[in-house]
């Protein structure tokens, strides 16, 4: 079972003491046993960061698109390449 929501970030104590400080935002989601990891940890959903709220989950027609586009990179590799357009002095 999984423990986020679509699109939701959760760290464990551990990180949010590395970022204390920092403008992020969490809420306390309990104690819970990490697959994998030995013991149980203190969960934390990200809520904010810098004062911005995490955004709505992507509608999952629109991931499902995303999910079958071409990645760019795959398109550039038989194309010519072109370097950036040089700043004016």
């Amino acid at each position: 079972m999984a423990l986020a929501d679509p699109s939701e970030i959760l760290i464990t104590r551990t990180v949010q003491d590395l970022v204390a400080g920092k403008r992020i935002a969490v809420d306390g989601r309990g104690s819970h046993e990490l697959k994998g990891i030995p013991s149980r940890w203190d969960v934390f959903a990200v809520e904010e960061v810098e004062g911005r709220p995490r955004p709505p989950p992507i509608d999952p027609g629109v991931a499902q698109r995303s999910a079958n586009a071409p990645p760019v990179l795959a398109s550039l590799a038989g194309g010519s390449r072109s370097s950036p357009p040089s700043s004016p002095r």
